[in-house]
């Protein structure tokens, strides 16, 4: 049986304020000051790799508490015994693998709650995380307290994170209001606003360089492709200068990507809430300028292929949309997946919801997450 991703966002802003491959929407006011402009600039090519890591952020959130994962084998997962801890509620603890080839350690600590018995089908978890990053061993480059919730179709994130760029030296703090969290779902349909994700509500940003502190609102609304920045400033020597409203797109739309940057062979590692683990080999192959031909071996190294087509959403060639039937009768199941590149294309992400067609469980399922490598 084969799997793919699912979760919730939990470092949304690790890559924010360090450069990025973007380029940033032009400024309509021409007499800022050059530093402004500037800071203004590698804060949206920060925001933009951000969006293009949100899946593998999550995932590393899901793993977490998905007990026995190869992805998280220094997790400690265990039964909340504290004093007046719900029903079904579990800490977790350790570090995890990010899935990505940088020279960085992630530790993870917190709490989350089932809504029902996580061995049953999934319905929803929230909790609390604690997520720091060091490079080399020592430097501390991320820190952040996260509140989240994971549904069936949604997941929700409030609290705060700060990134200290080592190459930079600019510090990046984000604020999401707790009484009004951020509203996150996979994209179903040719609108998205972060890559594969459709995201609802507002983020303040701030970022601090040794020429001045840059620092806006950004409101995201779930019908528009592009999302609006503005309440932004710029603060130099005691000087304010007010920053005027810009739109930032950050899809994955990033120029020369095509559909051919997702041929290969993966290897991949998958989870499911209701716990499952496995692994699968997927090869593909650029069909068109929007679709991508998925032979999903099941299982690995048998031969037997499902064969099946994934599209791009909305304008991202970066990030697929798909879905498969699998299953014996009286357990069938639809699989609903999106599907995120990384930057350098050796990996991708993954989030889906399963629900089963037909039998004891029709109506029910779980969510999933998974990382695919390239061979």
């Amino acid at each position: 049986m084969v799997r793919f991703a699912s979760a919730a966002a939990l470092l949304l802003v690790s890559a924010c304020g360090g450069g990025g491959d973007a380029t940033p929407a032009a400024n309509p006011n021409s007499n800022l000051p050059a530093d402004a402009v500037a800071l203004e600039a590698a804060t949206q090519s920060g925001m933009r790799s951000a969006m293009g890591r949100l899946v593998a952020y999550e995932q590393t959130l899901m793993f977490s508490l998905d007990p026995g994962s190869r992805l998280t084998p220094n997790i400690v997962f265990a039964n909340d015994t504290s004093p007046g801890a719900a029903p079904y509620s579990v800490t977790f603890a350790g570090t995890v693998d990010s899935g990505f080839d940088e020279p960085a350690t992630t530790s993870v600590s917190g709490k989350a709650t089932y809504a029902e018995d996580p061995t049953m089908p999934f319905t929803s978890v929230a909790g609390h995380a604690t997520v720091d990053v060091t490079i080399l061993g020592m430097l501390k480059v991320y820190h952040a307290d996260v509140a989240f919730s994971v549904g069936a179709t949604e997941r929700t994130l409030s609290g705060s994170g700060r990134l200290q760029d080592p190459a930079s030296g600019n510090a990046t703090t984000m604020t999401i209001d707790a009484a009004h969290p951020l509203r996150i779902v996979p994209a179903t349909n040719t609108t998205a606003n972060a890559c594969g994700y459709v995201i609802d509500g507002d983020v303040r940003l701030a970022v601090t360089s040794a020429q001045g502190t840059y620092a806006a609102t950004w409101h995201f609304v779930p019908a528009k492709s592009t999302v609006t920045v503005d309440a932004a400033t710029y603060t130099s020597g005691g000087v304010v200068t007010p920053m005027p409203p810009v739109e930032a797109d950050l899809r994955c739309n990033d120029a020369g990507a095509t559909t051919a940057d997702w041929n290969g062979v993966y290897s991949q590692v998958w989870g499911c809430l209701p716990f499952e683990l496995g692994t699968g080999t997927l090869t593909l192959t650029a069909k068109d300028a929007v679709t991508v031909t998925v032979n999903d071996e099941d299982p690995p190294g048998s031969g037997n292929g499902d064969l099946y087509d994934v599209t791009v959403v909305g304008s991202s060639p970066r990030s697929l949309r798909g879905f498969f039937f699998a299953g014996p009768i009286g357990f069938r199941y639809r699989e609903d997946f999106n599907w995120t590149l990384s930057p350098d294309k050796k990996r991708f992400f993954q989030t889906s919801r399963y629900v089963y067609q037909d039998g004891p469980n029709v109506g029910k399922g779980g969510n999933c997450f998974a990382l695919a490598s390239k061979q």
